[in-house]
């Protein structure tokens, strides 16, 4: 309706503010390749940023990824974000300017639903005790999480010598904070899927502790996939097959 109302002569840019894009000190907003190449600048610079019917703008800086793959605006996006109190899940709509300004930007924001009486918050991902991620694996991580309809969180699994044979071992252990509440609580198969391939593996329990891991064929999905020390794996559990099965997305550690 607001595209229809405005008419815009050119395509425009939709992102849906996640946490990473809002959340001070440091937010940030990925600009995909292919709307950067042709409506951003070719190399790092300043982009002028303003709202329907306000006089202020605003000039965040656009990164170009040296790659080419991934760009992102921060610096004074955070003063964007700020004055204009912009939410989680709320809608930025970004106009390329008529008249042949060049990198400059009409932001149109929809407000998200608020639903006060909404149950808990569920996490869209779920790390192991007493890890976390860098500001750049966070934003990569919720970025690939924009294209994958979730039917449980992600469980985030960063590789280290143990989960890779560095040591000679093969283990891969899943925290207990997301073993608990979505895995079962005895021995049984899983599938691992990646880029339409099947590994069959197998969840073991160890302790009484209800220690939950993949061992058994884990191996040879690391070795398949290469994986090294550093790797990050999703792990997106399908709940609706017959058979336990989770399709694991893999961020190379030089993405990060």
């Amino acid at each position: 309706m607001l595209l229809r109302d405005i008419q815009p002569r050119t395509p425009v840019f939709v992102a849906i503010m996640r946490k990473y894009n809002i959340q001070a000190p440091y937010p940030s907003l990925i600009i995909t390749k292919e709307y950067g190449v042709v409506h951003f600048p070719h190399e790092s610079a300043s982009v002028t940023l303003q709202s329907p019917g306000v006089n202020k703008k605003w000039h965040p800086r656009f990164y170009k990824a040296n790659d080419a793959s991934m760009h992102r605006i921060s610096g004074q996006w955070f003063d964007f974000v700020y004055d204009n109190r912009v939410e989680e899940e709320d809608i930025c709509i970004f106009v390329p300017a008529k008249g042949g300004r060049r990198f400059r930007f009409t932001v149109h924001l929809l407000r998200a639903e608020r639903d006060m009486h909404a149950g808990p918050f569920v996490p869209p991902y779920i790390l192991p005790q007493n890890s976390c991620l860098s500001p750049l694996q966070q934003i990569i991580v919720e970025d690939k999480m924009q294209t994958i309809q979730l039917e449980a969180p992600l469980y985030v699994a960063i590789m280290k010598n143990s989960s890779v044979g560095v040591n000679g071992h093969y283990v891969l252990e899943f925290g207990a904070q997301y073993a608990d509440t979505y895995l079962p609580k005895r021995e049984e198969p899983i599938l691992l899927q990646h880029k339409g391939k099947i590994w069959h593996t197998k969840l073991r329990i160890w302790s009484r502790r209800m220690r939950r891991v993949l061992d058994c064929g884990w191996r040879k999905f690391v070795r398949d996939n290469r994986l090294q020390v550093g790797d990050t794996c999703l792990f997106e559990l399908k709940n609706y097959r017959k058979k336990l099965t989770m399709t694991v997305h893999i961020i190379p550690s030089d993405q990060c």
